[in-house]
């Protein structure tokens, strides 16, 4: 693993910004846990100086044995100047990621978005996820699925109860206190019953509908 220099600042594609020691110029490259996943590095298509790009656009490419992956500008900026080291020997990515391995340096459009990206400081367990510590991320990534299993879990749990609670109510008989006719409210409900059930459509608390109804409890088991 390559010695990680701090005052860094992280994207979660893996690309970093690390300071020039110009104001608002950045150098930008691809961290060493990414340049591990990719493998020997054999090509890199980077951009020209002048070019503008946006926050997470697409800046260059990066051919290596393992794959093919375009490289996202962290934040937005225009290219002032790009490594002339890599041109022969691209594999200087895989040697020194976050030294001489740098692609492009970037006049960054705002200091704020700088600020706003990954900090080795203030966001080390996603780092540990993202970056260069793979071993802590993938720690964190199995709790963070464990608990998402336990969540899926209960939900499936609620939403048991939740459908027993609707087959009871379907089962139950709601008697009216006093005499009187029915809500509108009560219509739609019987009605709904009544498409569940296969009776003709009344909206009316039927002999049709009680009957149907004491067959259904008595298939559940009894009188509820």
């Amino acid at each position: 693993m390559a010695n990680v220099p701090s005052g860094l600042r992280y994207t979660a594609d893996h690309e970093y910004l690390k300071p020039t020691g110009q104001a608002g110029v950045y150098f930008v490259g691809i961290t060493d846990y990414a340049q591990g996943e990719l493998g020997d590095i054999v090509f890199l298509d980077l951009p020209k100086v002048g070019a503008k790009f946006g926050a997470h656009s697409t800046f260059g490419t990066v051919e290596a044995v393992k794959a093919v992956s375009d490289l996202y500008c962290p934040v937005a900026g225009e290219v002032v100047e790009v490594n002339p080291a890599l041109e022969g020997e691209p594999a200087v990515v895989n040697k020194d990621p976050y030294g001489d391995g740098w692609m492009i340096k970037l006049k960054v459009a705002s200091e704020g978005d700088v600020a706003a990206l990954l900090d080795d400081k203030r966001d080390n367990v996603l780092l540990a996820l993202c970056l260069h510590d793979n071993e802590i991320g993938m720690a964190w990534l199995a709790l963070a699925a464990g608990r998402m299993r336990a969540a899926e879990a209960a939900v499936q749990s609620t939403r048991a109860v939740a459908d027993k609670a609707k087959i009871d109510l379907g089962f139950t008989e709601i008697r009216s206190p006093v005499d009187g006719i029915a809500s509108i409210g009560t219509r739609n409900a019987i009605r709904d019953y009544e498409k569940m059930a296969g009776l003709k459509e009344s909206g009316e608390p039927t002999k049709a509908v009680f009957d149907s109804l004491k067959e259904m409890r008595a298939l559940m088991g009894g009188k509820r």
